[in-house]
C-alpha cells in the first residue's frame, strides 16, 4: 500500500511561506473575481521596481454564444497557456470565503505542473505568512510544482538518452516482435490509443497490437480481464512481459513520456461505469510526465481495472511518486521494474 499525501488541500503544510521570487522574466496568472485579481494585479506590479508579466483570468462564468454551448471560465484559456509554458505560476485571487469556488478552482488546477497560491487577506503585517512582496500581499502555497527546472532538465536529459540508447540495443527485438505481430493475425502492427499526459494533454500512446483488430477498443470502453478472448496469443505474452509498451520509447523521445512516471490510461476510460476524472485527485496524476514504469507497476498494480478500488490503490501509488519525487527513486523504480518483468504479476 501506498502512503500519499493528497494534493489542492488547505492544510497546516501549505501556509509554509513558499518562496514568492518572482522576476521580471516571470509570467504570472491571476485568477479570480475581474475586479479584484486587477486590483491583486496591480498591487503586485506596484511593489516592485521589476515587476513580473502579469495576467488576469475571470474564475467567473464566461457566456459562450446563442448555440448552447457548454458555459467555461477563463481557466480553459489558462490551461492552454501553461500547457505551452508560458505561465509559471498561478495565484488566485478568489476570496478565502468562497471555498466552494475556491475548490472548484484547484480541482481544475491540480493536474498541471504549475505552483498555485492562494492571497490571504487581512493576515497582520507581522505574521509569518507574510512574503517579501509587499507588506499587505500574503500567500499560502495550495499546489506545487513536483520538479524544480533543474530536476525537470536532469530528467528529459536522462529519459531521451536512455530511450535512445535502449531503442538501438534492442532494435533486433523490436523487428522480431513486430514480425511475430504482423504475421500471427491480421491488423496493423501498432495499436494506437489517445491518453492523458502532462498538463492534461492528450497524446497517442504508441503499443504492439495484443487484440484481434477486430476487437480494437480505441476508447477503452471494456477493460482487458484474465483469459480475455480479444487478446491473441502472442499478444498474452507481449503483455504478461510487458514487452508491448516498448514503442512507447519512441513517445519518450517525441517529449510526451518519460522512462518513469504514472503509467497514461486511456481518456475516455470508465471504472465500475464511473469516468476516472471523476475520482478524487485524479488529475493531480497529470503533474508530471507520465511514464512507461512507475511506482504503481513495482508495487504490483499492473494489467486492467475493473472495480474502483483497484484504480484508487494505483492513484494512491502515483501520487506517493509525485510527492516523493528524486532521481534516486526514479532509479529504484527502474531497478524494481526489472525485477518485477522476472516474476510477473496481475499482468494480462
Amino acid at each position: 500500500m501506498c502512503s500519499v499525501t493528497l494534493p489542492g488541500r488547505l492544510n497546516a503544510a501549505a501556509f509554509s511561506r513558499p518562496a514568492l521570487g518572482l522576476s521580471v522574466a516571470d509570467s504570472v496568472a491571476i485568477i479570480g473575481p475581474p475586479e479584484r485579481a486587477a486590483i491583486e494585479a496591480r498591487r503586485i506590479t506596484g511593489a516592485t521596481d521589476r515587476p513580473p508579466r502579469i495576467e488576469v483570468f475571470s474564475d467567473r462564468v464566461v457566456e459562450r454564444d446563442e448555440r448552447g454551448r457548454i458555459p467555461k471560465t477563463d481557466i480553459d484559456r489558462l490551461a492552454a497557456l501553461v500547457r505551452s509554458r508560458k505561465i509559471v505560476r498561478i495565484l488566485v485571487a478568489t476570496p478565502a470565503e468562497e471555498r466552494q469556488r475556491i475548490a472548484a478552482v484547484v480541482k481544475q488546477l491540480e493536474g498541471m505542473a504549475v505552483d498555485v497560491d492562494l492571497i490571504l487577506d487581512g493576515i497582520p503585517t507581522y505574521s509569518r505568512l507574510r512574503l517579501g512582496i509587499s507588506d499587505d500581499v500574503c500567500l499560502a502555497r495550495i499546489l506545487r510544482r513536483p520538479l524544480t527546472p533543474t530536476q525537470a532538465l536532469l530528467k528529459s536529459i536522462m529519459d531521451k538518452t536512455g530511450a535512445l540508447v535502449l531503442l538501438v540495443l534492442i532494435a533486433p527485438m523490436l523487428l522480431a516482435i513486430a514480425m511475430m505481430v504482423k504475421f500471427t493475425s491480421p491488423g496493423p502492427i501498432i495499436f494506437r490509443q489517445k491518453r492523458f499526459g502532462l498538463n492534461n494533454a492528450v497524446f497517442e500512446v504508441l503499443k504492439f497490437r495484443t487484440l484481434h483488430h477486430r476487437h480494437a477498443d480505441p476508447n477503452a470502453q471494456h477493460t482487458v480481464k484474465r483469459q480475455d478472448g480479444r487478446v491473441t496469443a502472442v499478444g498474452g505474452v507481449l503483455r504478461a512481459l510487458s514487452l508491448d509498451e516498448l514503442p512507447q520509447l519512441v513517445n519518450v523521445l517525441k517529449g510526451e513520456m518519460s522512462l518513469v512516471g504514472p503509467r497514461p490510461l486511456p481518456v475516455d476510460l470508465k471504472i465500475g461505469g464511473k469516468p476516472c476524472q471523476e475520482f478524487p485527485h485524479y488529475r493531480a496524476r497529470h503533474r508530471v510526465r507520465p511514464g512507461i514504469t512507475g511506482l504503481a507497476q513495482v508495487k504490483g498494480c499492473r494489467g486492467g481495472m475493473e472495480v474502483s478500488e483497484e484504480l484508487r490503490r494505483r492513484l494512491a501509488c502515483d501520487l506517493a511518486y509525485i510527492d516523493n519525487y528524486s532521481l534516486v527513486l526514479d532509479l529504484k523504480i527502474a531497478i524494481g521494474t526489472a525485477a518485477a518483468l522476472l516474476w510477473p504479476r496481475n499482468a494480462y
